[in-house]
């Protein structure tokens, strides 16, 4: 709060440029220049920590470039943008999974061995769209809870039955990474209902990672994937707590909005 105060009340630059990205979302560029204030910035972020949630990689980048004794130069230092965890403005969306099997799918198989560890819902089709559909149903269980697709109006709302599954997943990673809804789906259902064990997958199955709910349907409507897995998102305070044991999150686990267009500023090193 201390720091979003000082940003509110410094002295800034007329608009140094504009900017509308394909979600409708308007980003203002302003500098501040203000001595006082950019001092009052440095001494109150200087007794924070800095949580990496979105750009790791561009990180572990700069430090390369960097290299391990350089010191002294421009390198020594790489550009963020520094948000509050708590700002309501800050979304955490989930990116869905589809997922092309090696053979045919069937739906009905899938959802009696998924029904070992979960509870199964069957939905009937609607004259509303079944990415709003899943993603209504799925946002009222507590946790744990997921939307599948395979086409032709078939879909179905699974929740976990129980935690012990959770706890037999051999990722050598906490109990609350393992608690994630990519990391129970990536186990309770990629691995022990379909038998996908990631990087080292040899079943055929070929996972895509897709952003919008709408788009992981249409991919299965147009019969470009097999099955749509539907996930709610994770939470901040997960994302904070996942950090504090040092550990990373499972990869696409987070897609935190708005973000910032790049290119906005451009530093020479």
């Amino acid at each position: 709060g201390t720091i979003l105060a000082i940003l509110d009340a410094a002295p800034t630059s007329d608009p140094l440029c504009k900017a509308i990205d394909r979600d409708d979302v308007q980003t203002t560029l302003r500098a501040i220049t203000d001595t006082d204030t950019i001092e009052r910035l440095k001494a109150e972020l200087a007794s924070h920590a800095l949580l990496i949630a979105d750009g790791h990689h561009r990180y572990e980048t700069a430090l390369k470039h960097r290299g391990p004794k350089e010191t002294g130069t421009p390198a020594d230092y790489v550009m963020m943008a520094c948000t509050s965890y708590l700002d309501p403005g800050l979304l955490v969306l989930p990116t869905h999974r589809v997922v092309k099997t090696g053979g045919i799918f069937n739906m009905e198989d899938f959802l009696n061995k998924a029904s070992k560890h979960f509870e199964i819902t069957r939905i009937r089709r609607s004259d509303a769209h079944p990415a709003d559909v899943l993603i209504n149903a799925i946002g009222k269980a507590d946790r744990h809870a997921y939307g599948v697709y395979a086409g032709y109006g078939e879909m179905a709302v699974l929740n976990l039955l129980h935690e012990e599954i959770i706890e037999k997943n051999p990722a050598p990673h906490s109990s609350e990474w393992k608690q994630l809804e990519t990391a129970v789906l990536h186990w309770s259902i990629l691995h022990e209902v379909m038998g996908i064990d990631g990087n080292n997958d040899k079943s055929g199955h070929h996972v895509d990672y897709i952003r919008d709910a709408t788009e992981a349907i249409e991919l299965v409507e147009e019969r470009k994937s097999d099955l749509a897995l539907l996930l709610k998102p994770t939470r901040i305070s997960q994302t904070r707590r996942v950090a504090e044991l040092n550990e990373r999150m499972p990869p696409k686990s987070t897609l935190f909005s708005p973000k910032l267009p790049s290119g906005l500023v451009l530093r020479a090193l």
